[in-house]
């Protein structure tokens, strides 16, 4: 599953950013004066001509650029299941509001310096690539994300077509088909049918938050 969101950065221009959901690893970043399909479309080609693949699963909150006819349709073309994320909650996209903390953490020391924008892309390619390759994870037992992206031991690919059957199937046994809520759970459904499914658990707040799965890469 890949989820992305906007952020404002310093200097005004919004960033739109994508991480993979299983080992944080962040697919892309781009950044622009305002946030438009057009910009949210050029990101998602330009990750899928980097990484090779499409995901299965695209995860996303409810701003203009997600729910436009440009970004559906390109959703729809590549038959990449949409996972909106309920309106005003954005504690279900937790992973990218914390990675969004980390971004606004490092870019504290240069908010107001008069940078340019080139210079602004230097600093956040620059923490960018630490969170990826430097940084361990608690979350990922101490191991970067790279290297639970690229290194650990992979599943069978999901044929596609069945997955979506699949979750067909169970939107139709849930009922209410074609609601967003209905579409979440036949999709964590047919995750756990395929045993792909991510279980996060939010321990008390003196804790840390743990990936309770097996280490296998579900990056699909």
């Amino acid at each position: 599953m890949w989820s992305s969101d906007f952020m404002k950065l310093p200097d005004g221009r919004e960033m739109i950013k994508t991480m993979d959901e299983m080992s944080l690893f962040r697919l892309g970043w781009d950044a622009e004066k305002t946030e438009t399909a057009e910009l949210a479309v050029r990101h998602a080609d330009s990750i899928r001509q980097r990484m090779g693949r499409w995901p299965l699963i695209w995860k996303y909150d409810h701003g203009s650029p997600f729910t436009s006819h440009l970004f559906q349709g390109l959703l729809a073309r590549h038959k990449i299941l949409a996972y909106p994320i309920p309106p005003r909650s954005p504690w279900v996209n937790g992973r990218n509001e914390r990675d969004n903390r980390e971004v606004r953490n490092w870019l504290i020391a240069v908010e107001t310096a008069k940078l340019s924008a080139a210079e602004f892309d230097r600093d956040i390619d620059d923490g960018m690539m630490m969170l990826n390759y430097v940084k361990p994870r608690a979350v990922l037992s101490f191991r970067k994300s790279a290297e639970v992206y690229f290194k650990a031991p992979g599943i069978e690919e999901i044929p596609r077509d069945e997955f979506i059957a699949k979750v067909m199937e169970y939107e139709a046994q849930i009922g209410m088909m074609g609601t967003e809520r209905t579409r979440r759970k036949a999709i964590r459904m047919a995750m756990q049918y395929w045993e792909v499914y991510e279980e996060w658990t939010q321990l008390p707040w003196w804790d840390k938050d743990v990936n309770r799965t097996r280490a296998k890469n579900v990056s699909f």
